[in-house]
């Protein structure tokens, strides 16, 4: 229990299950992990987990997993598959803020409990997996999805008695492109 802090570089090849209230990472990460803050569920509320770095799969295209439970806020200020590396990526959070270029060869699911925003200078690629971006609370996009084929889902799933919702502020050369796949966008509902 209390905090961690990761400093240069980790690698893993399976899952990294914390005890923690919260994980910082400060160096590379190359991985094919799940990193879990809610010990396999026996702490749903989990923690929050910060990564600074960029985090790259190694020598093929790896699955990248956090769960920061139903309490954590996952804050990641780095790339991620830079390299084009990284195959499936799956988010879990209370919310995320994300400042940074995620690049994946598969699927893109992220779901928050409360928001998710995405700031100017962020970005979504896949090489023809789905993105799902799913919030219980308000979902900001300031830049843009490209998803190469795969179809792109954006839901915040507040009913209407609260305020939240899908908010498209696109920078310029910013945008939705899908290049074939479905572009699906929903709203809450009582």
């Amino acid at each position: 229990t209390g905090n961690g802090t990761l400093s240069g570089t980790l690698e893993a090849d399976g899952s990294i299950t914390l005890d923690l209230a919260q994980l910082t990472l400060t160096g590379d990460a190359t991985i094919d992990a799940t990193i879990d803050a809610t010990r396999s569920g026996n702490t749903a509320a989990g923690g929050d987990v910060t990564i600074t770095a960029p985090v790259i799969g190694n020598g093929s295209a790896r699955n990248f997993t956090v769960n920061a439970g139903t309490g954590g806020i996952l804050d990641i200020q780095g790339n991620i598959g830079a390299s084009n590396l990284v195959n499936n990526i799956d988010f879990d959070a209370l919310s995320f803020d994300y400042n940074g270029a995620l690049t994946s060869q598969g699927i893109v699911n992220i779901e928050m409990i409360d928001e998710l925003f995405m700031s100017d200078t962020s970005s979504i690629t896949t090489n023809g997996g789905a993105v799902d971006l799913i919030t219980g609370g308000n979902l900001i996009l300031d830049n843009a999805i490209d998803s190469n084929g795969g179809n792109v889902t954006l839901n915040s799933d507040r009913d209407a008695d609260g305020m939240g919702g899908v908010m498209l502020e696109l920078e310029s050369g910013g945008g939705i492109r899908t290049l074939g796949g479905n572009i699906v966008i929903g709203g809450g509902s009582d």
